[in-house]
């Protein structure tokens, strides 16, 4: 019953945080995926198209959740700023997410749309748990 401000979040941290995160996973994309070896032609390409798909898959999903998001998830304008900064880093940890399976193998333009559906996805479901009242302020969910 009692209201909350969820927009009371220490933006710094988590530009910090998400930034620590996606470099995290995109070493980890590069070197875990195809032949684990570096030592031939075709596993540091491997590696070099997943060190590249996770961060076009994730700027383009950030991108598109930046500035879309306010005008996809309805609510009390004067709580959702024009341009948040959890949309940015949370569109970009998610695209970031969607592309990992295939970053070594997907061209660049399949982690450029991969990104772009995987925002509209993150709106998606930012809007859903906005509807059913799950009390999610990061939106990590």
């Amino acid at each position: 019953g009692e209201e909350h401000d969820l927009y009371n979040i220490n933006v710094p941290l988590m530009v910090i945080g998400t930034f620590i995160i996606v470099i995290g996973w995109s070493l980890l994309n590069a070197c875990g995926y195809g032949m684990h070896s570096l030592n031939s032609v075709d596993g540091r390409y491997a590696a070099e198209l997943a060190f590249m798909n996770t961060f076009l898959g994730g700027s383009f999903s950030g991108f598109i959740a930046f500035l879309l998001k306010r005008h996809v998830v309805v609510g009390d304008h004067q709580l959702t700023p024009r341009y948040d900064i959890r949309s940015l880093c949370n569109g970009y940890l998610s695209g970031v997410a969607a592309v990992t399976a295939g970053s070594g193998v997907m061209k660049p333009w399949s982690a450029l749309v991969t990104g772009v559906i995987q925002a509209f996805l993150y709106m998606l479901l930012c809007l859903i748990m906005k509807k059913v009242k799950i009390d999610d302020p990061m939106e990590n969910f």
